[in-house]
């Protein structure tokens, strides 16, 4: 054979092998989606075909209900139901809802790993059997998995360079979440290996799960992550803030973790209305131990808010703060700054305490898709070292026995049903902002300053020591 037939066969072959490697990728994505519509199905305990003829038939009931009984978060002259008969064209969109949950900080300290250790096999389902049945009952649930993952053992490490086990990964999914939030500030903390392993980790074992955030090449870095939830196309994009370590070089830096850019996010947003009919950021930023959001977050927000998105979830902080309506005049954007932790080992009373955001949409006979409830649960983080107990608790399930036995306690320093409900009162009657309905839910205009003028200033981290607690991440 001469060199040019030879050449021409290594670039058929190598041209085959890219289009074998694509189509792999495409069909892996769409067997990841057949996987979590199927899982939907099952929840809901609805085949497709019913759900479609139920919808149709009582398309007409439906509206009436919504009409008279539910009180959308946004304002009427925005969400009335629409006349059918004026838009005909429109009447065959099928009805269709879901539930969202979220929750915040997968916070992994060295106590809590060590928790699970067995031999070889490591297991930390314990961490989250007390919130599995809540979290499963979820269209979509989501959490913000704030430390990166590690394959080896040997390399498990806590504060200040986090590398949890995948083990940790397995109990999530076990305990029903669908979506794992990567982009933290402590998603660099392994380098290059930790965000390879993750991905690794992940795609290989469970390819049915939404992870955001982190990328294994450009290819997948490009892609906009589209739920089908319940026959709703929910779009999914995650950004950090910060990385506490840096050195990304070369074309990686580009496309391994999601670093808030306000170009980036633009783009990806406009993508993202292509193929979706709701949009949903989860951003890491803030202030740790702030009771309210940054200004740096605030403007960060307003951007989100500009491009059309249309709930947004933050973290970062370890505290639970409020959530609002931010609202330009002409778009409105559900927003939670802060879902606190959702387990760690820090010792801050206020880090114990943690939230769950419920939010339900519906897509109306017209094709409009809308926030219809939204909701903040406490949750509590637990732990008895004298014992071995790590585990998170809803907060209506937990008692003042197990926050006697709570370890964060010290001195004056007590932990108890009281003071978790009060906290959780003050995060919800924080803001001077007026509130809408009668939900906890306030309504914020972006630009307008609040009447003491500075509701939008972080407070400073409270003061403590670096040390594996985590207190100051």
């Amino acid at each position: 054979m001469d060199e040019n037939k030879r050449d021409d066969v290594n670039v058929s072959e190598e041209e085959k092998r890219k289009a074998e490697e694509l189509e792999a990728r495409w069909e892996r994505k769409r067997r990841r989606d057949a996987i979590l519509r199927k899982r939907r199905w099952i929840r809901a305990g609805k085949l497709a075909g019913f759900l479609l003829c139920i919808c149709v038939a009582a398309a007409g009931g439906f509206a009436l209900y919504h009409s008279l009984l539910v009180k959308p978060l946004v304002d009427s002259s925005q969400s009335e139901t629409p006349d059918v008969t004026a838009n005909p064209a429109n009447t065959n969109v099928p009805e269709a809802s879901a539930t969202i949950m979220a929750v915040g900080d997968n916070l992994i300290h060295s106590a809590i790993y060590e928790s699970g250790e067995n031999g070889e096999q490591w297991n930390y389902d314990h961490l989250y059997e007390h919130i599995k049945k809540t979290i499963s009952s979820a269209d979509l649930a989501i959490v913000n998995q704030e430390t990166i993952y590690v394959e080896d053992h040997k390399n498990v490490s806590s504060y200040p360079s986090f590398g949890s086990p995948v083990e940790i990964g397995d109990a999530l999914v076990n305990a029903g979440f669908d979506v794992v939030l990567h982009a933290t500030n402590h998603a660099f903390d392994k380098r290059v290996p930790g965000v390879e392993q993750s991905c690794h980790f992940w795609n290989t074992n469970h390819e049915n799960i939404y992870m955001l955030g982190i990328h294994e090449d450009e290819e997948d870095a490009q892609e906009i992550a589209v739920a089908n939830v319940n026959g709703i196309k929910i779009a999914m994009l995650n950004y950090t803030e910060t990385l506490n370590y840096q050195g990304m070089e070369g074309e990686r830096a580009d496309y391994m973790i999601d670093v808030f850019d306000e170009e980036k996010v633009a783009q990806d947003i406009q993508r993202a209305k292509e193929n979706s009919e709701f949009i949903i950021v989860f951003l890491h930023g803030g202030a740790d131990g702030a009771s309210e959001p940054s200004a740096t977050l605030e403007y960060e927000l307003t951007v989100l808010l500009k491009y059309g998105v249309d709930l947004a979830i933050c973290s970062h902080p370890h505290v639970l703060q409020p959530f609002v309506i931010l609202t330009d005049g002409e778009h409105d954007m559900l927003t939670y700054y802060s879902m606190g932790n959702l387990i760690s080992t820090q010792e801050d009373l206020k880090c114990m305490l943690g939230g769950l955001a419920t939010v339900k949409i519906h897509r109306d006979i017209s094709g409009q898709v809308r926030i219809e409830e939204a909701y903040l649960n406490g949750l509590v983080t637990h732990y008895d070292k004298k014992e071995g107990i790590y585990t998170v608790y809803p907060l209506e399930q937990y008692t003042d026995e197990l926050a006697a036995s709570h370890s964060a306690n010290s001195g004056s320093r007590k932990i108890s049903m009281e003071s978790l409900k009060t906290m959780l009162n003050q995060v919800l009657s924080k803001s001077n902002l007026t509130i809408e309905m009668d939900t906890t839910v306030v309504k914020k205009v972006v630009g307008k300053p609040s009447d003491n003028g500075n509701a939008s200033e972080a407070e400073p981290a409270p003061s403590s020591s670096p040390d594996d607690t985590g207190a100051a991440e």
